[in-house]
């Protein structure tokens, strides 16, 4: 069976929680990506996406250079072991209704962050398991 670590980027992209909103959607921006995983002493302690500085900064008019990373990002880091199977991780995202899992190895170093689009890159049939990521809140409550 095909584990995360066969198919997760190990090229992890990582911002300070100290830094500010702005430096983090350069950074995306920059490297064509949704997400930074957050570190504090090269500890992943958190994840930030670019929808979390549209709603939680831009939509609310806070100042990008003033407002730091760990002022909006997702405190609660859901991550899987490199060692895990890929269905794990597909339960894990729809359990927790997240697209990106870091990848955290036994001894706590980050090894590598794997998303749906990694998942359904290689194999469609987890489209089924993931097709409710897609759907915005009040079409998965409510069945629009």
């Amino acid at each position: 069976m095909t584990q995360v670590k066969d198919v997760m980027v190990r090229d992890v992209k990582v911002i300070d929680a100290g830094a500010n909103l702005l430096v983090a959607a350069k950074t995306m921006e920059k490297n064509r990506i949704g997400s930074l995983v957050v570190v504090k002493k090269d500890e992943a302690i958190g994840i930030i996406t670019g929808t979390d500085i549209l709603y939680k900064a831009v939509a609310k008019e806070l100042d990008l250079k003033k407002t730091k990373v760990e002022d909006i990002m997702r405190a609660k880091l859901i991550t899987i072991e490199p060692e895990a199977d890929l269905q794990e991780a597909a339960e894990a995202m729809t359990k927790y209704e997240i697209k990106k899992l870091p990848v955290i190895a036994e001894d706590g170093e980050l090894v590598g962050i794997i998303t749906a689009t990694d998942l359904l890159k290689h194999s469609p049939d987890f489209a089924d398991v993931l097709i409710h990521l897609e759907l915005p809140p009040q079409q998965q409550r409510f069945g629009a």
